[in-house]
């Protein structure tokens, strides 16, 4: 996808396993601030290592 500029909307974004969630446009400020809170309160370490793996 990168290579061909393929789009993908979200539904088929979520088959491919590239997003782990979809939302409705209303909704996504609500959900990005629950899931930045779950980053924020998560465990800092563990998260920092992660982010290196990755």
């Amino acid at each position: 996808m990168l290579l061909t500029g393929e789009f993908v909307d979200a539904h088929r974004g979520l088959e491919l396993g590239l997003f782990n969630r979809v939302a409705p446009a209303d909704a996504l400020a609500s959900e990005a601030c629950m899931l930045a809170q779950r980053f924020a309160d998560g465990p800092a370490t563990a998260m920092r290592l992660t982010k290196r793996a990755a």
